[in-house]
């Protein structure tokens, strides 16, 4: 599971996203053969999952589940069809839980995702346990974290030079917030 910047991903993709009201800026893109329709929701939430292709030549189809999740008055695919499906070349799957807010997933068939996928950027270990912990963490609790997990909490120059790679932004208060690249960068790190 990667990180991708909405503004990256094809034309299609991202209209199929706004068509369901996501509008964060990034995505997590899973390379998957099958996917199922099915996915979990709750009360005041309803699943979806929406069928596309890549390339806009097929339009989006959406399903939604039942409001509060599967019940025993309808029967809703994106409830309850648990049946794994081939993703075909060139074909994707948006996957998730639409209430007050939206979540969402990008599944698409592994010969397709590298040309979705960001470039891997090479950083020392103590950067990338200062991104995991940006990641992660609250801002509150992070110099607990920096001290527990790498001794110091970061300079202001380590932080600049997170910055200049494009894996931090810096506000004009001070704020460190992480970003899309950022996030890719300590993927699958724990602090």
């Amino acid at each position: 599971m990667t990180a991708v910047l909405i503004k990256t991903l094809p034309t299609s993709v991202q209209e199929a996203l706004r068509g369901i009201g996501y509008w964060y800026e990034d995505i997590n893109v899973i390379p998957a053969e099958k996917v199922s329709p099915s996915s979990v929701s709750g009360q005041g939430s309803r699943s979806f999952f929406t069928v596309l292709s890549l390339d806009g030549s097929v339009t989006p189809s959406t399903s939604f589940g039942s409001w509060g999740g599967s019940n025993p008055f309808e029967v809703k695919q994106a409830d309850l069809d648990t049946t794994e499906y081939h993703i075909p070349l060139g074909g994707a799957v948006i996957k998730g839980n639409k209430g007050d807010k939206v979540f969402a997933s990008l599944y698409v068939n592994p010969l397709n995702v590298a040309p979705l996928l960001p470039i891997k950027t090479d950083l020392a270990p103590r950067q990338v346990k200062i991104l995991a912990i940006l990641r992660g963490i609250k801002p509150a609790y992070r110099k607990e974290w920096y001290e527990r997990s790498i001794g110091t909490t970061p300079s202001q120059e380590e932080f600049l030079a997170l910055q200049a790679k494009g894996l931090i932004k810096i506000n004009k208060a001070g704020s460190v917030s992480i970003t899309t690249d950022g996030k890719n960068a300590c993927e699958g790190v724990r602090v």
